[in-house]
């Protein structure tokens, strides 16, 4: 429950900071990933790698599907957000084969 509410709060930052541009909002959604994936590797170890990929994912897909809100003029063009969604994807695939 309280992974879910972490990354639902990570997303939200993440997505507010997308779409009206604003510097601290969009490193607060990675930030707070990060600590999240820490966390979770520091309480189970290696076993917690698949969880830490799944999650990446979800926020790569996430991140996938707000690029459609980005603005004009704004810190991060949209194909920026698309690259962005892609390579945490990809880090979560890996993330998530590791044994």
């Amino acid at each position: 429950m309280l992974l879910t509410v972490v990354l639902g709060l990570a997303i939200y930052f993440w997505g507010r900071g997308i779409r009206n541009s604003r510097k601290s909002d969009l490193l607060a959604g990675p930030i707070i990933l990060l600590a999240l994936c820490i966390s979770i590797f520091v309480i189970s170890g290696c076993c917690g790698m698949e969880l830490i990929g799944e999650l990446l994912m979800v926020f790569g897909v996430v991140t996938l599907l707000l690029s459609s809100i980005v603005r004009r003029g704004s810190l991060l063009k949209k194909r920026d957000v698309i690259a962005i969604g892609v390579g945490v994807i990809i880090v979560g695939l890996c993330a998530s084969l590791i044994i």
